[in-house]
């Protein structure tokens, strides 16, 4: 795959829209209708990837060889994880994704795809975390390609995968943020604090409000165990602080604030949830003109409340929000910790690193993080020969942001960078 090179801006606009080039749109069809035999979740788990990738690798330009390789070696690893045809399984739940197919394909016929989206993310909206936010990832990409057989495959997955946050009461003094960065900045100045210290007296913030997370947050285990225990805890989520109500989530300004934060969380930590947490918003930001404004406030909310979550789980990381910086980047070191991820077969390789705090307010000084700022042209001309899922969907997930949010694109290819981190 060869392509002249371009400037990142121009490169970005060019290739982060919903348009795609003949043959390579045609071969996403094929491959995500050969998907279409397999039930959205393997045996192990995982989510089926293909149907997002084919459609991420048509939007980068990719052939229609190229396309076909990609989705051949993604199926045979799929099959050594368990790929389950659907109505395979036991009992009312082996036919409940095809009978939702079903149905949601008779609503896309009878209302048409508008109404049969909107329906589904506005109903839904209290999920958009489910399955890692495949739910929501897998219908953006859906809704993209414009195949009804394949949109109704994704209506189905989100909804028979949704699972909806629990129920929780704002806690008694639990604090309000008047922005996502404000409230980014009080986790990691107040609920760390208090996880790491031992003296009753560390925070004044250290009350009821918070135990809940700065207990969960001290436990033992893993970061993607901590993350799934945080999110399922309505005690920690009632103490994670409120976006006031008046604080207008669907600005555009809001909105680039929201993932300048994402997008340094992956910096910062880049792993495969961190990943998630990019990829999910841009699902959300695609979505956007199907919700109803007050379902995509929710829907923001749980998101935020989902990156919350992992933030505390990987012990507040200070987040550069230092927007078109050119040249080599300082950071933290990313984690070592890969036991949890959905992907084995994802990888960094980066060196291991000890904590990113060596006590409540002592901050290590931060270490020369060598990460070359990369080309958008030399990002896709890398994936395509990687054949790795989600390093494919990232490249197409920072060109949309790129484009979206100009002002953004540095610190965005920046994160995208680390993918060629070594190469």
């Amino acid at each position: 795959w060869r392509r002249r090179r371009a400037p990142a801006a121009r490169c970005a606009l060019a290739t982060s829209t919903a348009s795609f080039k003949e043959p390579g749109r045609a071969q996403a069809v094929a491959e995500v209708t050969r998907a279409l035999t397999f039930k959205a979740t393997l045996a192990n788990g995982f989510s089926l990837h293909t149907p997002m990738v084919s459609v991420a690798l048509a939007r980068l330009g990719a052939s229609a060889d190229v396309i076909e390789q990609q989705a051949r070696y993604a199926m045979e690893k799929n099959a050594r994880y368990g790929l389950l045809e659907l109505g395979e399984g036991e009992g009312a739940a082996a036919d409940e994704e095809a009978r939702s197919r079903r149905e949601w394909a008779q609503v896309i016929a009878k209302e048409g795809r508008q109404a049969a989206v909107s329906r589904c993310v506005s109903s839904l909206a209290n999920g958009v975390h489910s399955r890692l936010h495949h739910g929501v990832i897998r219908l953006a990409y859906a809704v993209d390609l414009g195949l009804d057989l394949e949109l109704a495959a994704a209506l189905a997955a989100y909804t028979c995968n949704y699972k909806p946050l629990p129920e929780f009461d704002r806690a008694a003094g639990a604090p309000e943020a008047a922005s996502f960065a404000e409230a980014f900045r009080w986790m990691r100045e107040e609920l760390h604090t208090s996880s790491s210290s031992s003296s009753s007296s560390s925070s004044s913030s250290s009350s009821a409000s918070s135990a809940a997370a700065t207990a969960a947050m001290a436990a033992k285990g893993g970061f993607g165990q901590k993350y799934s225990r945080l999110l399922g805890d309505g005690a920690v989520l009632a103490s994670i602080p409120q976006l006031q109500g008046d604080l207008d989530l669907a600005e555009e300004a809001t909105l680039q604030t929201f993932v300048a934060l994402v997008v340094a969380l992956y910096s910062a930590k880049p792993n495969i949830l961190t990943l998630h947490m990019v990829t999910g918003l841009h699902s959300l930001l695609v979505l956007q003109p199907y919700y109803t404004a007050a379902s995509f406030r929710q829907a923001l909310q749980v998101h935020y409340l989902s990156t919350a979550a992992l933030y505390l789980s990987i012990k507040t990381p200070d987040l550069d929000l230092d927007v078109g910086r050119e040249g080599e980047g300082e950071g933290d070191e990313p984690s070592p910790d890969f036991r949890y991820l959905e992907d084995p077969e994802y990888s960094l390789n980066t060196p291991s690193s000890s904590s990113l705090l060596d006590a409540p307010g002592t901050r290590r000084r931060k270490k020369k993080r060598e990460v070359a700022l990369r080309e958008w042209d030399d990002l896709v001309h890398y994936v395509m020969g990687t054949m790795k899922d989600h390093d494919i969907k990232f490249v197409d997930t920072g060109l949309y942001l790129a484009a979206r949010f100009p002002e953004l694109e540095v610190e965005t290819r920046r994160a995208v960078s680390n993918l060629m981190r070594g190469k």
